[in-house]
């Protein structure tokens, strides 16, 4: 073997094959951190300034209004119901981040992830590793914006464990469909912009968001449950103050479903494209 190496002129330090065969998802989800660690700044003042900003004037100035007007919004003062949604929205747009345009970026743009799959790492491993460092951003938000929250009063520290973990899962099965539709996408952005703008923008209205879904008309309670928003957020408004809620197992299992069907479309998507 001395032999072999005595004139070499590669590397100084050979790669083992089978180190990134084992953890190419980790090495795809560090090398998608990496790259969104230029915009650390930004990242650091949206994750904060959007919820103080969000919950002084809707929160606080609004809700002020609310309260002084009809009291009790589902028993509890308005910021308090306000309070899991808006957690819950952030949750699903950092999953929305990094599943729509990244996936494009990979496969068109730059096209990284053609250069990935050139080494042991395989497609399966990049989607894995894109949603793992999607996880990863929907739970460290969860958490800042959860902290703010609780410094505002509007919410509990006891609460803050099980509703980051709800965003984990409203975030991961969300960020699957996203992850699948994109991935389906060729050339330009314009689908995944109509996607943004009819499809996750109108959830913010229409998901019991900002009132109480069974003051709106029957056809809007019938569209809610298309809308993983409001499922997430029921479920966070029973973690949080306790509403009640005679539908936490089918909440739970659209969720869920949402999450199979994306990674069910997403993963052979990404097989097939990288193959070629």
């Amino acid at each position: 073997m001395s032999d072999v190496f005595s004139n070499w002129q590669g590397a100084a330090k050979l790669v083992d094959p089978r180190k990134p065969a084992r953890w190419g998802s980790f090495y795809v989800a560090l090398a998608r951190g990496r790259e969104s660690f230029k915009w650390w700044m930004p990242m650091i003042a949206y994750g904060i300034g959007h919820p103080v900003l969000y919950l002084m004037s809707i929160g606080i100035g609004l809700g002020s209004l609310v309260s002084k007007n009809l009291g009790l919004v589902d028993g509890v003062p308005y910021l308090t119901f306000l309070a899991p949604a808006l957690l819950m929205a952030s949750a699903l747009q950092a999953a929305v981040d990094e599943t729509s345009f990244v996936v494009l970026q990979g496969f068109s743009w730059e096209k990284s992830f053609h250069a990935m799959n050139q080494t042991a790492i395989g497609g399966r491993q990049i989607a894995n590793g894109l949603m793992l460092y999607a996880m990863f951003r929907v739970i460290i938000n969860s958490i800042v914006y959860g902290v703010i929250l609780v410094l505002f009063g509007a919410l509990s520290w006891e609460s803050i464990p099980g509703l980051s973990l709800l965003a984990l899962l409203l975030g991961t099965c969300w960020g699957y469909v996203f992850m699948a539709y994109a991935s389906y996408i060729h050339e330009e952005g314009d689908m995944l912009v109509l996607a943004m703008r009819f499809i996750v923008a109108p959830m913010f209205m229409f998901s019991g968001t900002f009132y109480e879904l069974k003051n709106m008309p029957e056809l809007v309670q019938n569209i809610a449950w298309a809308s993983p928003l409001w499922h997430g957020t029921e479920l966070a408004r029973s973690l949080s103050y306790g509403s009640s809620d005679p539908y936490t197992f089918w909440h739970y299992a659209v969720l869920l479903g949402y999450g199979l069907i994306g990674a069910a479309f997403a993963y052979p998507q990404f097989m097939k494209r990288l193959s070629r």
